[in-house]
């Protein structure tokens, strides 16, 4: 093959290259910028984490309002955690309702095709969240459809809640979110379905390893207890193709919680492992797309290395030609020939984006400890433990609660409340009384009315 034919030969295949790296929106190719989405979300997460709910809240519903239209429903959720901590559980209902409606049926075919592309990375699809994420939805939502006395739907969500966490390749894994079952179950309950509510507890039995305690199977009111930090994900590997999951922190390695009534009567959490997010995000195994991702990260590499290899070669090229006119004239052309090859190819392999998806629900908490009340009413005292010992402690009032619902709670312990306490609790206070006069908590903070 003549000089002459060569370079044209080359320029082809370079045009053919150049035109897949030109084929996809080049707009688009950093969906996953140094930072991820953390530089516009830590706002949001870290007033949440504050307990400013209602400045968090302002500022996911602008992302959600102005952002992308991928992250939307992510934003959502977020708004949903601040909502129900901020005590508008009517608003939260609406939005849980929306969102839960969105992710069943939006479906968003260019996103879907740019996310597996070589082009974008995973982040360019629509978020709609992992089987866990989607599972605590259904969860948040069952528990404010038994608020509302709706058990029908509290059933549903149970139900579509344990369908959405079997998504994961690891059977361990699959279904294995206690509180869905459990909240099923004192819907069923209520509702007289006594097959479905025996269904429930089998599955919570599987789960747990123990039957629903006695003293939860026929709750009035159920205190949800917001412990720690959520988890969140870091891109990992050569080129960002693998996730990797960041456990929060559960604060003072809180493992339980008691409420107790003025006459002395004492409920207690159940099992912690009955939501614990931290264990079902990390427990997921590997999903489809890290196959997708690990494949494009192969290609990037191959791109990457051909194209440095093909300018080695044309420099060595065009060394020999220096030391001899006479075969210069033939290695000349060639070297540059491979010089663009060379160039284009590793172009196209920078261009490759391999990056996987670390976006995330990051406004929740590490646990959700769930404390089923019954008859439990005006001033009470609630107790976190570590252990046998008492690293927490704070006064609530409570409602009286409602015949045809079961009233919920959400509440959260923030972490530098929790490190006061427990700062306290070294210094050997004489009684749990004494610590929580010692903290002069707010009198807004001390409120805590369940309507």
């Amino acid at each position: 093959m003549t000089a002459g034919k060569t370079v044209r030969f080359l320029g082809a295949a370079l045009a053919l290259v150049l035109a897949g790296c030109v084929g996809g929106d080049q707009t688009g190719i950093s969906w996953n910028p140094p930072g991820g989405w953390e530089e516009s979300g830590t706002g949001v997460v870290d007033a949440f984490r504050m307990g400013r709910y209602e400045e968090s809240l302002a500022k996911a519903q602008g992302f959600s309002e102005q952002g992308e239209r991928v992250d939307r429903l992510r934003w959502q959720m977020e708004m949903i955690s601040n909502l129900l901590l901020g005590c508008d559980a009517e608003r939260a209902h609406r939005l849980m309702m929306s969102t839960r409606e969105d992710i069943e049926l939006l479906f968003d075919p260019d996103s879907e095709r740019k996310a597996v592309s070589l082009w974008h990375g995973e982040q360019a699809k629509a978020f709609k969240g992992d089987g866990w994420e989607r599972a605590t939805l259904y969860a948040l939502l069952a528990l404010s459809c038994l608020d509302r006395g709706d058990w029908e739907n509290a059933m549903r969500c149970a139900k579509n809640g344990l369908l959405s966490d079997s998504d994961s390749l690891t059977d361990a894994a699959n279904a294995d979110y206690a509180l869905l079952p459990y909240l099923g179950y004192l819907a069923a309950q209520r509702a007289g379905a006594d097959a479905e509510a025996k269904e429930f507890a089998a599955q919570y039995r599987n789960i747990i390893g123990e039957g629903i305690p006695q003293a939860a199977q026929a709750p009035d009111s159920l205190l949800l207890v917001w412990v720690g930090e959520g988890v969140t994900y870091k891109a990992d590997g050569d080129y960002a193709q693998r996730r990797k999951v960041v456990e929060g922190a559960i604060e003072g390695r809180l493992e339980s919680v008691g409420v107790t009534a003025g006459d002395g009567r004492t409920w207690y959490s159940l099992p912690a492992g009955i939501a614990d997010l931290n264990a079902q995000a990390r427990g997921r195994g590997p999903r489809q797309m890290d196959q997708v991702l690990q494949d494009k990260a192969t290609t990037k590499a191959v791109l990457t290395n051909s194209g440095k290899g093909l300018l080695a070669v044309s420099a060595a090229m065009m060394v020999v030609g220096t030391s001899d006119l006479r075969l210069a004239v033939v290695l000349y052309p060639t070297a540059a020939a491979t010089a663009l090859l060379g160039g284009g190819v590793l172009l196209s392999g920078e261009a490759v984006v391999a990056d996987a998806d670390t976006r995330v629900w990051a406004c929740l908490p590490g646990r959700l400890l769930v404390v089923p009340l019954r008859g439990a009413e005006g001033t009470v005292r609630v107790s976190g433990y570590m252990g046998w010992d008492e690293i927490y402690a704070e006064k609530l009032s409570l409602a009286a609660p409602r015949q045809n619902a079961i009233r919920v709670l959400h509440r959260s312990l923030l972490p530098e409340r929790l490190a006061v306490h427990a700062n306290w609790k070294r210094q050997v206070l004489d009684s749990v009384d004494e610590l929580i006069n010692a903290q002069k908590l707010p009198e807004n903070e001390n409120r805590m009315e369940i309507r």
